[in-house]
């Protein structure tokens, strides 16, 4: 009866947050890894995601990154 329950998608979040959300969790905590590696410049983040098939921009992943996207607010 209660299959399938989707819980609703907050709109506050930035679409590095949406994008991590649609993950499976390893996914998930690769992508979080990634982005708090400092090894990662947040150019080479972005060219890799959009080599895999993610449409995010080096704009949205820096201000993620430096919490000043809507979802850290």
């Amino acid at each position: 009866m209660l299959e399938g329950m989707i819980p609703p998608v907050d709109s506050n979040l930035c679409k590095v947050s949406k994008l991590a959300a649609d993950l499976s969790p390893e996914d998930n905590g690769a992508l979080q890894d990634a982005l708090a590696d400092i090894g990662w410049t947040t150019s080479a983040l972005g060219v890799e995601l959009r080599r895999r098939g993610f449409n995010v921009g080096d704009t949205m992943l820096r201000r993620h990154r430096i919490k000043v996207c809507t979802c850290a607010r």
